[in-house]
């Protein structure tokens, strides 16, 4: 478990695109697209060579990108979140070695 803040958020999706608009204007989503790509390859850059510090300040920015993403298409982030999260936590797992997991399709 990650040791943080916890539910105290001090930036929102509103705030956070609000700066992006102010800073840069409102994107082509052609252009916030490929700058995700472009922050995502960083992070998995700076993962496979081992720099984890590195890595997380990557995945702020690969963060703050999705959040501007959703928010562009008309969606809140933090609602998507909390919406799969209740749908994963009510699924069952089938877990991998190495951690990794795929959902159990349900029986029709």
């Amino acid at each position: 478990m990650v040791e943080g803040s916890g539910d105290t958020v001090k930036e929102t999706q509103e705030s956070i695109c609000r700066w992006a608009d102010e800073m840069f204007g409102a994107p082509e989503m052609k252009a916030l697209w490929s700058k995700l790509e472009e922050e995502f390859d960083e992070m998995r850059s700076e993962f496979r060579q081992g720099d984890f510090d590195a890595c997380a300040k990557e995945c702020a920015d690969v963060y703050v990108l999705l959040v501007q993403w959703a928010g562009y298409l008309g969606y809140d982030l933090h609602d998507l979140v909390d919406a799969k999260m209740e749908v994963n936590r009510k699924r069952k797992w089938d877990v991998r070695p190495g951690g990794v997991a795929q959902h159990v399709p349900e029986e029709p």
